[in-house]
């Protein structure tokens, strides 16, 4: 068989894609598919002293990561609506929005990542109306290259589990702060974590997802904007009609412009289970209070497609 070059650059693309691809995948994976649900009262208890990071109000949420949600870290409250900062992450609420209110669900779950030192700080706080977490368990995966995989908890790193209040006496707040490597999302170049949380009988009853980018060296979060398919309708998660990436720390190259933002215009292309395929039609540089942008890296993403998951597809399962 004869192959001319850009046969073999081609099928050589593709070998190095599968080859990276498996390394991430098992950088996470103990074994395929890997990661059985743990009980979320068996995580290690922890204080805000025992932190890698710094804890100035003790909620739960580190000063680096309350920096990223825009949250103050010295206030449990930052909107003072009655509801704590990392009870509104594990309700889905905006933490830093007084007219922004969790919902009526019996059980809830928000993840954020803060990157430095090597790691992704992958956090994870849950709400349980009924208090208890002995007969809860919990389960954080990665998607990536389309590869959905439940991390071994025993990847986690240090994990440990803060209890802090609620606004119901009768209802438990937790947050769970593990360490990650960053290296699969180095040799990826891009990725999904997901948290769940599930019942007694194994259900998952709340999801949440965070879509996390690299680009010369620089872990970013890719928040999307979403469109309804008919006025009044609601907006279906995953159907990104724009997205924007944002550092989640470390250093940015001198290269990129601060103040500013990589934003795109997306085309859904493909939804398989909980994953999503967009193509990105559009991309530049756009001003923004924080963030930086690589005018380069960002341009050169236009023709590309980007996997994403829908939190609503991991309930119920």
């Amino acid at each position: 068989m004869i192959m001319n070059d850009h046969s073999v650059s081609r099928r050589g693309s593709t070998a190095w894609t599968i080859l990276f691809t498996g390394l991430a995948v098992g950088c996470f994976a103990a074994a395929a598919p890997a990661g059985k649900p743990v009980r979320a009262a068996q995580v290690q208890p922890g204080t805000p002293q025992e932190q890698i990071d710094p804890d100035t109000d003790g909620d739960g949420l580190s000063d680096p990561l309350e920096a990223i949600l825009g949250t103050n870290p010295a206030g449990v409250d930052t909107d003072s609506d009655g509801f704590s900062d990392a009870e509104e992450l594990a309700r889905q609420s905006d933490p830093g929005n007084r007219s922004s209110f969790p919902g009526s669900e019996a059980s809830g779950v928000g993840i954020a990542v803060t990157a430095h030192d090597g790691s992704l700080h992958a956090v994870s706080a849950l709400y349980f109306q009924d208090g208890s977490l002995s007969d809860k368990t919990f389960q954080l995966g990665a998607m990536i290259h389309g590869n959905v995989v439940n991390i071994d908890p025993s990847r986690y790193g240090n994990a440990l589990l803060h209890i802090v209040p609620s606004s119901d006496p009768s209802a438990v707040v937790a947050v769970l702060d593990a360490r990650l490597p960053q290296n699969p999302l180095l040799l990826a170049g891009s990725m999904s974590l997901f948290s769940t949380v599930a019942g007694a009988d194994g259900v998952v009853t709340a999801a949440s997802v965070i879509d996390l980018v690299a680009l010369d060296g620089v872990v970013m979060e890719r928040q999307l904007s979403y469109f309804s398919a008919a006025p009044g309708s609601t907006p279906q998660t995953g159907a990104g009609a724009g997205g924007l990436y944002r550092p989640l720390g470390g250093s940015i190259p001198a290269t990129w412009n601060e103040g500013q933002v990589c934003a795109q215009s997306l085309a859904v292309v493909g939804v398989e289970g909980p994953v999503v395929t967009q193509e990105v039609e559009d991309a530049g540089c756009e001003d923004s209070l924080e963030g930086a942008c690589s005018p380069g890296g960002c341009s050169a993403t236009i023709g590309t497609t980007v996997r994403v998951m829908d939190p609503l597809a991991l309930i119920g399962g």
